[in-house]
């Protein structure tokens, strides 16, 4: 049964990745080519530290955490679409090495046990070494990288991008069901929360468009969609 949820986890996280590249319409062959490398890297460096047990997990959670780095490693990444593939890799690559792992092993690692309460692992879903530090990671790359007052032009737009948003949201559910690890009695509170909680944050992101600008913008249902994801994962958390 674990195993099972393990792989929906994995399943779930990876689909996330994939189509966060559909929402930005990196859809191309060498758009493909360059998110696949840059997961990659991600996700074959966390295999690598769990292999010489720089980070110690439970087993079922290796494969997840990996999928976690692929993502990570993705969204690290996603404001350098100017510059070149082994730079990106460079990037990705490092900033792994150096946030996504300790901040993972803070989360998920059994042996983190600072102030000796015996907690165990502290589950927030993947939120914060995933979401947070890969955002984070993403800003301030562009910050340092990109020239004064250059701005980047969202290759996102229409209501093309709705589908692979929902998909996403969906997906999510899988991510945070998956994560729990077992078939307890917090899977019902987590898929409602997943499945209610986007929902919420795009009406109100729609209704505060429409409030602003008298106009209602798939862009606008998105972020706000994406935001409710992105804020139902760790709220998921049981410790």
């Amino acid at each position: 049964m674990s195993l099972g949820f393990s792989a929906l986890a994995i399943v779930s996280i990876l689909a996330v990745t994939v189509l966060l590249a559909f929402v930005e319409k990196r859809v191309a062959p060498g758009d493909w080519a360059r998110t696949v490398l840059v997961a990659g890297t991600g996700g074959a460096i966390v295999i690598a530290a769990c292999s010489i047990e720089l980070v110690v997990l439970p087993l079922l959670l290796v494969g997840p955490l990996a999928a976690l780095g692929a993502l990570f490693a993705t969204l690290a990444t996603s404001l350098m679409e100017i510059e070149s593939v082994p730079k990106r890799l460079v990037v990705a690559a490092a900033a792994t090495v150096l946030v996504f792992l300790p901040v993972a092993s803070t989360v998920f690692a059994t042996l983190f046990d600072p102030f000796g309460n015996r907690l165990g692992v502290i589950d927030l879903g993947g939120a914060l070494p995933s979401l947070v530090a890969g955002g984070a990671v993403a800003v301030g790359t562009a910050l340092v990288s990109r020239p004064p007052g250059t701005v980047r032009s969202s290759q996102a737009g229409g209501w093309s991008i709705v589908v692979p948003s929902v998909l996403v949201w969906f997906a999510g559910v899988g991510w945070a069901v998956g994560l729990e690890l077992a078939a307890d009695d917090m899977v019902p509170i987590i898929v409602v929360s997943v499945l209610v909680i986007p929902v919420v944050a795009a009406a109100a992101a729609s209704v505060v468009e429409r409030l602003r600008f008298r106009r209602t913008t798939a862009s606008g249902f998105v972020t706000g969609l994406l935001a409710g994801v992105a804020a139902a994962v760790p709220a998921c958390a049981f410790v």
